[in-house]
């Protein structure tokens, strides 16, 4: 079993940055991911994530653990388009995502079954969210404090996120 532990955000795409994934950005098998201080993937700045398939893939008891942040922080006119499910269990079960963050000073926005931080004038207009998790029985999504732990946060009027499920 491996692991790895992360005290920034895990992924920074910023200053224009393009990134095409052709299946899941971030993988574990039988392993431990733990971001201390940020997001598992931070967009930011205008650049662009574009995922062909699932974000996160979560195989054989693995543990993601965010320990003060989003699963995906999105600003500055940036844009995400994931085809397929934000997480995808597999595997044996027992997979964990773990959240833990106050983003939401009241509540979130709750869309597509995730709970969305909009902040600086995001609109939920500006996101789609449908089937972000695959294989639930697989594993399971925990938030530290249900109505105020943001699993993806949006920042500007112009930030976008699809998450397709498909």
């Amino acid at each position: 079993r491996s692991s790895l532990t992360s005290s920034v955000d895990g992924l920074d795409l910023v200053q224009k940055a393009k990134l095409t994934s052709l299946g899941a950005v971030v993988k574990l098998d039988a392993s431990s991911l733990t971001v201390t201080a940020g997001a598992l993937a931070s967009v930011r700045n205008g650049s662009l994530l574009r995922v062909s398939g699932d974000f996160l893939q979560l195989n054989n008891a693995s543990t993601l653990a965010l320990l003060k942040g989003p699963l995906l922080s999105v600003s500055g006119n940036s844009v995400v388009n994931i085809s397929g499910a934000l997480v995808n269990f597999g595997g044996l079960a027992g997979n964990l995502v773990s959240v833990t963050n106050t983003l939401c000073s009241a509540s979130c926005t709750s869309i597509g079954g995730l709970n969305v931080n909009l902040i600086e004038g995001a609109s939920a207009a500006n996101v789609s969210i449908a089937n972000p998790i695959k294989n639930g029985g697989l594993g399971s999504m925990t938030l530290s404090n249900a109505a105020q732990t943001a699993v993806i946060s949006i920042s500007g009027a112009n930030s976008k996120v699809t998450i397709s499920g498909n």
